[in-house]
């Protein structure tokens, strides 16, 4: 049997699904590019709210966010050349 814990915690879980995809497809045909960066910088968050990832799969994806954000939006390094990421 299904506990009432366990149901409240699926119906956030879908209405939060729910705010963050009509967020995002708002964000997307209005070309509204800080609500675009606030839903990528929260969907984390959201995820390990509701255990979706296990904590080695949330660095991973963490891991590939960053190195994402390096490779789209090219910085200097530290010694002042543009990043390469190596494959």
């Amino acid at each position: 049997m299904t506990s009432y814990k366990t149901c409240v915690g699926s119906a956030n879980f879908t209405i939060t699904l729910l705010i963050f995809r009509s967020s995002g497809l708002v964000a997307i045909e209005s070309k509204n590019i800080p609500l675009l960066q606030r839903i990528e910088n929260e969907i984390l968050t959201k995820a390990q709210e509701f255990d979706l990832f296990s904590p080695n799969e949330l660095r991973d994806i963490e891991q590939l966010k960053e190195d994402r954000n390096l490779c789209a939006h090219p910085a200097l390094n530290n010694e002042g050349s543009i990043f390469q990421p190596t494959p």
